[in-house]
C-alpha cells in the first residue's frame, strides 16, 4: 500500500505522462494535415482544401497561429513554463482547501 506522499507523486506522474500523451497526439495530426497540405499541391491534386491562393506555400502560412498553439502545448506539457505550473498548484491547493471546509 502507498502512504499519502507516494500516491501524489503516482498522480502528478500520472498528469503529466497525460499531458505530454496529449500534445504527441496534438503534434501527430499537426503534422498529418501539414504533410497533407504539401503533398496535395506538389502532386497536382484538383481537390487540395489548403488551395485558397495560386501560390502553394503561401496556403501554409494559415498554419502558423495552429503551430503557435501547438508550441506553447509543447512547453506546457514539458513543464518549461513554471509559472503555470505554480498556479495549477495553488489553484489546486486552494481548491482543496475549500473542499475540507464544506465537509
Amino acid at each position: 500500500m502507498m502512504s499519502e506522499e507516494q500516491e501524489i507523486k503516482y498522480l502528478r506522474a500520472k498528469d503529466r505522462v497525460k499531458k505530454i500523451r496529449g500534445f504527441y497526439g496534438h503534434l501527430a495530426i499537426f503534422l498529418l494535415v501539414i504533410f497533407t497540405g504539401i503533398l496535395a499541391p506538389l502532386l497536382g491534386l484538383s481537390y487540395c482544401m489548403f488551395c485558397f491562393s495560386s501560390n502553394k506555400w503561401l496556403n501554409l502560412l494559415g498554419f502558423t497561429p495552429w503551430f503557435l498553439g501547438l508550441t506553447f502545448h509543447g512547453l506546457l506539457a514539458f513543464g518549461k513554463l513554471g509559472f503555470i505550473k505554480k498556479w495549477e498548484e495553488r489553484k489546486l491547493k486552494e481548491f482543496l482547501e475549500e473542499s475540507q471546509d464544506l465537509d
